[in-house]
């Protein structure tokens, strides 16, 4: 069923013949085709076989048209139709399902990044990684860190990527023009002089380094954040007088905020106190660890709702 709507979508499309659905997928660049084959493991024979009955009939001369296929499954759509009024788990659609669970089976819609997720796809901030997967527990590269950024900004065009100092960035390499942006406005610097290190995972510290760095960059009220961060470890701090949690006076309720680095000790701050960032759990910030995408789209998506407001 998960894989269904993909088809119908085709259909509605007006993809024809039934003998190959040629379907472009928002989110994914390129062209793929459905296949007799395809659609034999979409739809088990067994479990459908009046599906296949009727299939049989329009498919032995491969003559028949995508309204053909389309009425052969239009009884399949109901389970969806109902799913709508009885859905109790974040505000989306049908169609949001639709759109994102059948192109990406690795998508949970009742897990917490998914409003996150549907959003940087529909921006265009991110895309899947391959046919039918998005990868949210993937790590992150620094390359697809700063294009995800440049995307933000608006994918400008750059004429000195020839000229970084980087021998491992090639000029014609899809994510050179975000690091040329990126280094040119100091967003991002390289591991060396000579490297930038583009296939390296992204840390949660560096993640919001380089977002910190983006929005000071571009004008955004960084100190809101950094001050609701004091207040909030003060608060705290006067609570633990009284039994509650321990924070305040530079002592964070995350016992692992000594292990942030120097340089992102106040990107960290800024990111928690605008709540753009959450720790892993109630008292680990995780800084030393790999962001994976599904934290990727939200701290996005949080930091275009909460800074830019860009999100209804």
């Amino acid at each position: 069923m998960k894989r269904l709507l993909a088809v119908i979508l085709a259909l509605v499309m007006g993809l024809l013949p039934v003998s190959s659905l040629a379907v472009e997928l928002p989110g994914i660049d390129g062209d793929f085709t459905f296949s007799r084959e395809d659609l034999e493991e979409m739809f088990n024979p067994d479990q459908y076989k009046d599906l296949w009955g009727e299939l049989e009939n329009v498919w032995g001369d491969k003559e028949g048209s995508g309204d053909d296929l389309e009425n052969i499954l239009g009884d399949l759509k109901n389970p969806w139709e109902d799913a709508e009024d009885s859905w109790e788990g974040p505000e989306i659609s049908v169609e949001d399902i639709m759109n994102l669970w059948d192109l990406y089976e690795d998508l949970d819609p009742t897990r917490w990044y998914w409003n996150a997720v549907e959003f940087c796809l529909e921006s265009g901030l991110m895309q899947g990684l391959e046919m039918g997967m998005f990868g949210p527990d993937e790590t992150t590269t620094r390359a697809q860190l700063v294009t995800i950024l440049w995307r933000l900004d608006g994918s400008p065009y750059q004429t000195g990527c020839a000229d970084l100092p980087f021998e491992d960035v090639k000029a014609n390499a899809w994510y050179a023009q975000a690091v040329c942006w990126a280094y040119e406005n100091e967003i991002a610097a390289g591991h060396s002089e000579t490297g930038f290190a583009p296939n390296e995972p992204i840390t949660r510290e560096q993640l919001v380094t380089m977002l910190y760095r983006y929005a000071v960059e571009n004008g955004f009220d960084v100190a809101s954040g950094l001050i609701n961060y004091e207040v909030t470890n003060i608060n705290e701090w006067i609570g633990s007088l009284f039994g509650g949690s321990q924070g305040g006076q530079n002592k964070s309720k995350y016992k692992d905020f000594n292990e942030i680095s120097d340089w992102a000790v106040t990107p960290m701050k800024w990111a928690v106190g605008a709540k753009i960032i959450s720790g892993t759990d109630s008292t680990h910030l995780s800084p030393k660890e790999y962001a994976t995408r599904a934290q990727i789209a939200t701290v996005f998506y949080n930091f275009c709702n909460v800074v830019v407001d860009e999100i209804e």
